[in-house]
């Protein structure tokens, strides 16, 4: 795809790459294929929204539940944006790859230093966002600075990759004579 092509064309550098897509097109597996492609690592690290790590949403653990269904004969451990934060440099140095899903929630005043970090060690990482925010002054340095977008794709809709039909509900009490038809 599109999105792995791109990641590779970055990966001379010593710092991240970001992919930019709406949600549905595939940043998961998009993530997944790229680390099945890379040689000569074990330890993979995915860091994401508590939500998607806790299971804390409907269908669980999203990360775990995608490798299930590709695979990875990597050791991949997930956890969340907090935890990452509290992992002492030394351990973060076994890490051969990180998987940053929404960096935009790492790109704030307070968390940017784990992902200095990951650059000052030389730490390859793919970052994953369908909101990067990049108009905020300080996002739009950081990504520059840390994990440059590289593939930007937000016309899903308009592609018919993803149908984004919004549906309303109205609470609407009815009467003794009141129905729906």
């Amino acid at each position: 795809s599109e999105m792995v092509c791109a990641f590779w064309g970055q990966t001379e550098l010593c710092l991240g790459a970001t992919i930019v897509a709406d949600m549905g097109t595939g940043k998961t597996i998009g993530g997944i294929k790229i680390v099945n492609q890379i040689d000569g690592i074990k330890n993979v690290l995915i860091v994401s929204a508590r939500k998607k790590i806790t299971g804390d949403i409907k269908g669980g653990n999203i990360w775990e539940k995608e490798l299930e269904k590709f695979g990875s004969h990597h050791n991949i451990t997930t956890m969340t944006v907090g935890q990452a934060m509290k992992i002492p440099i030394v351990d973060l140095i076994e890490i051969d790859f990180v998987i940053l899903d929404e960096i935009h929630e790492l790109l704030t005043p307070k968390r940017v230093e784990f992902v200095e970090s990951l650059n000052n060690n030389c730490i390859k990482f793919l970052a994953l966002t369908g909101t990067p925010d990049d108009e905020n002054d300080f996002k739009k340095k950081a990504y520059a600075k840390h994990c440059p977008i590289i593939y930007r794709y937000m016309d899903s809709e308009v592609d018919g990759v993803i149908n984004k039909t919004k549906v309303l509900v109205y609470n609407h009490y009815l009467g003794d004579n009141e129905y729906v038809i």
